[in-house]
């Protein structure tokens, strides 16, 4: 990997720890310099001085909700929203991680979500599979509800979702963007504009499993089926979970 770091004296062991935390392309971003041709980003109207905000308490009276996006290998994500009344969505909280168990990833949910009221919580669809090499498991969603977060199912359509949220990041003088991100959700702000188009299918993000798109494919912002989870009522607008960032494996 060519490029010079952006910290001094980085061996080896620093770096593969970075990117085994963070993803490649997040690591190349911030210890490579490494960056994104501006016709390849998915999303070119994204600009961090518009879409993030500095955190604020919030009202009691704003719809919450939350996104689920599995991960043992690689990290799995959580993605705390609200609306506020003028309609807009507000990313107030992250947490991700590897090497947690589906019981641990709830625990923690349910840690970080106390105090707080949600009238929805949707994970990725294949969080409900039962069976796994001809075996029958407890799916995940399922081990989330013993621990007190029930999970709705969200859909997996892509390409109405990402036109939604070229939607909801559209800005003009004086507007505000339909979408803004708490400035403390450090994972979503390094890794979202690094997501790239598919090579073969330009309405829609790539999916190569080696790139780290985990918390930037999110449903909950993707919002697929063209509304928003949580507050259209309508579970297939979810999808916010996959701008954390990691090197993606198959699963």
């Amino acid at each position: 990997m060519g490029g010079t770091a952006t910290w001094e004296g980085q061996d080896l062991a620093t770096c593969e720890n970075q990117i085994n935390r963070w993803g490649l392309r997040a690591f190349e971003a911030e210890a490579q310099h490494g960056r994104i041709r501006p016709g390849d980003a998915a999303f070119p109207e994204w600009d961090s001085s518009i879409h993030t905000i500095d955190p604020f308490p919030i009202p009691d009276s704003w719809p919450r909700w939350r996104a689920v996006d599995y991960g043992y290998a690689v990290p799995y994500c959580c993605l705390w929203l609200t609306r506020n009344p003028a309609g807009r969505i507000i990313v107030y909280r992250e947490t991700y991680g590897a090497g947690k168990t589906a019981s641990e990833q709830a625990y923690e949910i349910r840690v970080l979500s106390l105090g707080e009221t949600y009238f929805t919580s949707v994970g990725d669809p294949a969080m409900w599979a039962e069976k796994r090499e001809g075996q029958r498991y407890q799916s995940v969603a399922s081990q989330y509800g013993e621990l007190s977060v029930p999970l709705t199912q969200a859909s997996n359509n892509r390409i109405a979702g990402w036109n939604r949220l070229h939607e909801l990041l559209a800005y003009a003088e004086g507007v505000a963007p339909g979408l803004q991100v708490f400035k403390t959700c450090d994972n979503f702000i390094r890794t979202f504009p690094m997501l790239t188009r598919h090579p073969h299918k330009p309405d829609d993000v790539d999916d190569n499993p080696l790139l780290e798109d985990h918390a930037g494919g999110h449903r909950s912002v993707r919002c697929d089926g063209g509304t928003v989870v949580g507050y259209d009522e309508a579970p297939e607008a979810a999808r916010l979970h996959r701008w954390c960032p990691q090197v993606r494996s198959r699963r």
